[in-house]
């Protein structure tokens, strides 16, 4: 028979572990944002990238934003419905990305200069993300929203402001740094550690952090060519100058052998939203 103190232990964990089955841990729910974020932003590159890479061979006119995707998602059959899964996987995203500048960036937990600049790109981020949520929420309750002029109606109060030029060449900047420190998050990290390694095998794993890879340093290129472009509108804070993704892509097309790198760029977007919809599944969640 066991001593009564190895009893009163045993008890003691058991009725533990009935509060952790009764008191689910709260990172749970961020696990589950998470893994609905990723999906959605796989869907959503996945979708830029094929627009573009159709802009690049001909068979389409105009690059799409991440608003005219959840447009033309939203424009499919049930795309009330497939907006509201946007909506909820990107408001997942933008909660991870603004619980990651408030406690740590991903992988940069130090306090120094390169952890302020990760934390002002996260919450950057998650500003970005939670925009685009709304605009999908808006195409489900309202089906004769546009949801690829989301922005407009806050691009013409901001531009309406006193230090309009200002405020424009403050969001260059931070296009810009983001652009530059995805580019620096190409060439120097390791992205083969955040998938678990239990359920994918060893090449599968490597060529999907190819993709993240690849796809990272084309963000990080087109990034800083719509800060870039920021910056030079912010002087004439002209609304008809102002321009997104959609624009820095058609920049790019516009020079020359554009299409071909338009292309390169649209496949590692492509790539890129593969290994955001594996991570969704895949990703190792250590909250």
């Amino acid at each position: 028979m066991p001593p009564p103190y190895a009893i009163l232990i045993a008890a003691v964990r058991a009725r533990r572990a009935e509060r952790r089955v009764e008191r689910p841990d709260p990172s749970v729910w961020l696990v589950v944002a998470a893994r609905l974020g990723y999906a959605a932003r796989g869907v959503l590159w996945v979708g830029i990238g094929a627009l573009a890479f159709a802009v690049a061979v001909g068979f389409a006119r105009q690059a799409a934003g991440s608003g005219r995707v959840i447009a033309l998602v939203a424009a499919l059959p049930f795309g009330r419905l497939l907006a509201a899964a946007f909506a909820v996987g990107l408001l997942g995203y933008a909660t991870l990305s603004v619980v990651a500048a408030v406690r740590a960036p991903e992988e940069l937990p130090d306090a120094g200069v390169a952890g302020v600049a990760a934390r002002i790109v996260d919450a950057f981020t998650g500003c970005v993300y939670l925009a685009l949520a709304m605009a999908a929420a808006r195409l489900a309750t309202v089906p004769a929203a546009r949801g690829d002029r989301w922005g407009e109606g806050w691009l013409t109060w901001a531009l309406g402001l006193p230090h309009a030029p200002l405020l424009i060449g403050a969001v260059g900047v931070v296009v810009l740094a983001s652009g530059l420190a995805m580019l620096w998050r190409a060439a120097t990290r390791s992205f083969a550690t955040r998938l678990d390694r239990r359920l994918l095998e060893a090449d599968t794993i490597r060529w999907l952090s190819r993709l993240h890879r690849a796809g990272t340093a084309a963000r990080g290129f087109v990034f800083a060519l719509c800060g870039v472009l920021l910056l030079r509108s912010a002087p004439a804070a002209d609304p008809g100058d102002v321009h997104g993704l959609a624009g820095a892509l058609e920049t790019l097309g516009r020079q020359r052998a554009g299409p071909a790198l338009l292309a390169l760029v649209a496949l590692a977007f492509i790539g890129y939203g593969v290994y955001q919809l594996a991570k969704a599944r895949f990703r190792r969640m250590e909250l």
